[in-house]
């Protein structure tokens, strides 16, 4: 069912990832860091997640993927900032400038996440698909990524 850009399904976040290859590389480094955990799991309304999910095409043109893997806990802080705590939908993202992330509760500035391509309700929470990643502060230091204006 798709309800203006909304395909609902009845799986995890995990089980959505995983069944088009269209978010490999997203979900290896889940395995990698051992965040799979997160969204693999069925935990009832208390722990909804949000999955700002790039597309592989997303994470190429990103093309940063192999230096977070020489520091572990930057490339965990990079996927979790990719998290947030609560089902958010795409009205709430326009309605709040920041949302706050799992990345030690790092905010997101909203206009970072770019387009949402579509989204997808799961049993533990929502995943909007997204033509780029959204990069936490200490990513952008440790990569000497600049801002652009």
């Amino acid at each position: 069912n798709t309800t203006r850009g909304t395909v609902e399904n009845s799986s995890t976040i995990l089980t959505v990832l995983t069944n088009p290859q269209t978010f490999s590389v997203f979900v290896g480094e889940l395995y990698t860091t051992g965040l799979r955990s997160m969204v693999e799991k069925n935990t009832g309304e208390r722990q909804q997640i949000t999955l700002i999910a790039p597309t592989d095409e997303a994470m190429n043109k990103f093309g940063r993927i192999g230096a977070l893997r020489e520091t572990p806990e930057l490339l965990k802080s990079f996927l979790q900032f990719h998290m947030l705590e609560g089902r958010r939908d795409r009205k709430y993202l326009r309605a709040h400038k920041t949302v706050k992330t799992m990345a030690n509760g790092r905010n997101l500035n909203t206009s970072q996440i770019g387009e949402i391509l579509y989204s997808i309700d799961t049993v533990n929470g929502i995943i909007h698909v997204t033509t780029s990643t959204v990069l936490h502060p200490d990513v952008k230091k440790q990569l000497r990524i600049k801002d652009t204006p």
